[in-house]
């Protein structure tokens, strides 16, 4: 809402001084022009103003009548000589627009420094001496004259050859040249020695799988006979092997005993053969009953 600080008559105003009836003010949206409608109202009552002070005579110097303004505040009126106020024409507080950005201080991106000489230019000795004896030019006077230049900027893009032989004489293309013909050269007799030791490497490959080939019977040799070892001494079979001698010596001393009780042998052969098979019977069986204890 806005408001006339001093009493102006004027078909916006109502009996207040408040800015009520101009149409757009009215229909104010979001959308709006806020900034032209307060500009139409502040010129408009500014020239009721000025006219209604031209029209009465001036009281005195001290009583001037200053120019309506417009308070951002309703219901606010401001006195007819008010000795605080800072202008005398018609004032407004509309609401703060953002301010727009300096573009004075935003940093630009800097052209490149472009050389005023090119030296490849300069370099067209050769072709230039072609291109301006083809024009009856001498070397001495005619080789860097701009229309010689020129000249040979034209050659140059219109003949391949000259342009391909241009190029050649580029120290950077020689440099490039030199570089990979020593690449080349390199690399030609590296593979020159790498074909000169072929049959040694052949030779010397073959002997690797011969070797390889005896390695490997020789680990799978070594497979069977810790397979087999891990079988012999094996704890079930060793007492297989203990069992079975036991009863072997058992048997044999059976044999003994039955040639004795046929007459077959006498008492010394009988004691020096019967007794130690026996004990050598029980020491087994003896073995197998710890064993099996524990």
């Amino acid at each position: 809402m806005y408001a006339a600080s001093i009493p102006v008559q004027h078909r916006w105003l109502d009996t207040a001084g408040n800015v009520q009836g101009h149409p757009d003010l009215n229909k104010w949206t979001a959308h709006s022009d806020l900034g032209r409608i307060v500009t139409e109202i502040v010129t408009e009552l500014r020239v009721v103003a000025n006219s209604a002070s031209a029209s009465k005579p001036p009281a005195s110097p001290a009583r001037s009548s200053p120019a309506p303004s417009l308070s951002p505040y309703p219901g606010s009126r401001a006195s007819y000589a008010s000795p605080r106020r800072q202008s005398p024409q018609a004032q407004i507080q509309p609401s703060k627009q953002p301010s727009t950005p300096d573009t004075s201080k935003m940093q630009r991106t800097q052209m490149p420094v472009i050389p005023a000489v090119f030296p490849e230019l300069d370099d067209l000795s050769y072709v230039g001496f072609l291109n301006c004896f083809a024009f009856g030019a001498y070397r001495t006077n005619m080789l860097h004259s701009p229309l010689c230049r020129l000249s040979e900027m034209e050659k140059l893009n219109s003949d391949k050859r000259a342009l391909k032989q241009f190029v050649k004489q580029l120290t950077s293309v020689k440099e490039f040249t030199q570089l990979r013909d020593e690449v080349l050269h390199s690399n030609m007799g590296t593979a020159k020695t790498t074909l000169a030791l072929e049959t040694e490497l052949r030779e010397l490959q073959a002997v690797v799988e011969a070797q390889r080939a005896e390695l490997r019977a020789a680990q799978q040799a070594l497979a069977e006979k810790q397979a087999r070892q891990q079988r012999i001494v094996a704890v079930h079979a060793l007492l297989e092997q203990l069992s079975a001698a036991a009863k072997d010596v058992d048997n044999e001393t059976d044999e003994i005993a039955t040639q004795f009780a046929h007459g077959d042998i006498d008492v010394t052969q009988f004691i020096s053969t019967y007794l130690p098979q026996r004990n050598l019977y029980h020491e087994r069986t003896l073995k197998l009953a710890r064993v099996h204890q524990h």
